[in-house]
Formats: C-alpha cells, structure tokens, sequence
C-alpha cells in the first residue's frame, strides 16, 4: 500500500504586496483573450480578489517549498465583499474566472493576515 503524508504549507513569504481600486484590478486582467488561450483567472476569499505570482523555480526555491516555505513574488489584491465566478469588464468585453479559495487553509491564513496590515486598510478589519 501506497504511504500518503500530508505536508500543508508552514510559511509564506511575500516579497511586494499591492493594492489597487476594484476597477483598475479588473481592468488590467479582464481583457479580451485571442483565441485557444487559457482564461485569466485569479482567487478569492473572504472579500479580497488576488492574484499571487511566484518567482521562478530554482533548486533552492524548491527545497524551501518542500520543507514548507512558498515564496510569492508579488500579490495584487482588490477588496470584492461577494464571490462571483466570472467578472466581466464592461469596457474591453474581456472576463476573468473567480477560483474560491475558501477552503484553502494557507490562502485564508494569508488573506486574514492581509486584513490586519493597517497600511492596505487603516484600521484591523479581521475577524
């Protein structure tokens, strides 16, 4: 019989977080793709839409993230109250898919911290 271990992430590491309108984070995802390419998609959880993007892989990368460290190069990130699965914007006609990552442990871990960082939000908005 196969040995399954679960080894959840223990630590991410965010190098430059940036917070923008709603409508700027829309408008610079939601546009039109050519055709056969992947839609754009980006995650969502507890009222923050985002998008997190990781450096490229190196070996040392890689030993970290095995030994429970992910490294996000960046995070841009909207507040969105509601969930929605497909945003369109109404100006390119373009749409993005909305992934929930409510029931991701690291990314509600993450987003609960974002909300307590008084410079994106001024006062303690977490719960």
């Amino acid at each position: 019989m196969t040995e399954i271990e679960y080894q959840p992430i223990q630590k991410i590491a965010v190098h430059e977080i940036i917070k923008q309108s709603f409508d700027d984070f829309l408008n610079a995802r939601a546009i039109p793709q050519p055709p056969g390419y992947p839609p754009v998609a980006v995650r969502w959880a507890d009222g923050i839409v985002f998008t997190a993007n990781g450096f490229p892989p190196t070996p040392e990368l890689v030993n970290e993230q095995v030994h429970g460290t992910v490294h996000w190069q960046n995070v841009e990130f909207a507040e969105m109250e509601n969930y929605q699965k497909i945003l369109t914007n109404q100006n390119s006609g373009g749409h993005v898919t909305v992934v929930d990552f409510s029931n991701n442990t690291a990314v509600m871990d993450f987003v609960r911290w974002l909300k307590r960082q008084t410079q994106w939000f001024g006062v303690n908005t977490a719960t």
